[in-house]
């Protein structure tokens, strides 16, 4: 069933059209560029800030068919629909996860689960958001057990997150990192041609501010650069698909480094033009441990992704 947000459904009628199924409507132009959440209050009659928030626990929020969280900005004229959670589990090998169920396990055993983040969740609690994260559920998914989370995603990056199964894994976990022993491989659609395989050294100033600034000179630390192996390109939308290589990332490394070297992640709008659609394209495809792996592709319709691309990379970064 198909209305606009101007109809002013209420909020008992909004309840029964996602416990339905989900109902889809259409953002009318005088929400243009509100928050998610603020647009479904403003335009629904009734639903108030405690509605809105019961509608982003109760259910996938998706505009134009891609789950949104409730800080996303919203464009008229784009189409907002609602699905019950139960609708979507669904095998994580075969399905995109950003369209289903925010938390999927890719991987565990005794000591190491991986998760895959969908791009628009946040990694850690958030405080004043009513957006879900990883961090927020590691209770519920590993129930009895110390979880810490070990790494962090950018919320408009998807892919693996690993979690530590107890205090053990975890200072395990640190000892590999500072030993290089910690891979870490992602997936990334940059704008141009990159034709040559690059390791960049840059030295990256990462002071609490929005964007990361690159600054003269070499970063003496190895485990800080960054290296990215051309896959294949499209000279039709001047764009190429790079495995990208981390051992011990900084604050929005990939991004940063990418776009200094004249190739920004295709639609981020921080180090690039964008536009901002709530998501890039930068997918944690891959980690590795000593005693422990996980992968996970993501589903882009404009790139074919080939597993064995994952494993494309030399063992060694230090050059």
């Amino acid at each position: 069933m198909a209305n606009r947000l101007g109809n002013s459904a209420s909020e008992s009628e909004l309840d029964q059209e996602f416990m339905r199924g989900g109902g889809e409507w259409t953002v009318p132009h005088d929400c243009q560029g509100l928050r998610l959440d603020q647009a479904l209050m403003r335009c629904t009659s009734g639903l108030g800030r405690r509605g809105a928030r019961r509608v982003f626990e109760q259910c996938l929020v998706l505009v134009e068919g891609r789950r949104r969280v409730a800080g996303f900005r919203v464009q008229a004229g784009q189409r907002i629909s609602l699905r019950p959670l139960e609708s979507g589990r669904g095998d994580v090998e075969s399905r995109n996860p950003d369209d289903h169920l925010p938390v999927v396990l890719a991987a565990r055993d005794e000591s190491f689960a991986a998760l895959v983040k969908p791009s628009g969740m946040h990694s850690e609690v958030v405080a004043g958001s009513t957006g879900p994260s990883i961090e927020a559920v590691l209770p519920e998914l590993f129930p009895g057990i110390p979880a810490i989370l070990l790494n962090r995603l950018d919320q408009s990056v998807s892919g693996l997150l690993l979690v530590a199964l107890g205090d053990p894994a975890a200072q395990k976990y640190a000892a590999w990192q500072e030993q290089g022993l910690v891979r870490k491989q992602y997936l990334a659609a940059v704008r141009g041609n990159l034709s040559e395989e690059m390791l960049i050294q840059t030295t990256l100033d990462t002071a609490k501010r929005r964007r990361v600034r690159p600054i003269p000179g070499i970063e003496p630390d190895p485990l800080r650069w960054t290296r990215a192996l051309p896959l294949s390109s499209s000279d039709e939308r001047d764009e190429s698909l790079v495995l990208v290589e981390i051992l011990k990332g900084r604050r929005h490394q990939i991004r940063a480094h990418l776009a200094w070297a004249g190739h920004p992640v295709v639609l981020d709008p921080l180090y690039g033009p964008g536009p901002d659609l709530g998501w890039i394209y930068l997918h944690h495809c891959r980690i590795d441990l000593p005693d422990f792996s996980a992968s996970v592709l993501p589903c882009w319709k404009e790139w074919q992704v080939n597993p064995l691309w994952k494993h494309s990379l030399p063992e060694d970064q230090s050059g």
